[in-house]
């Protein structure tokens, strides 16, 4: 669903959906996978 919105900005999606994206549970994953990625390196 995401590649929907790629020529949107973070807010304007927000502001879409009504809700944060920092809320939902693929940022978290995504975070984590950050976090995990950075630790091997």
């Amino acid at each position: 669903m995401v590649y929907k919105f790629e020529n949107k900005s973070q807010r304007e999606v927000e502001q879409m959906l009504g809700i944060t994206l920092k809320e939902t549970r693929v940022y978290q994953e995504i975070k984590e996978e950050g976090r995990e990625e950075g630790r091997e390196e």
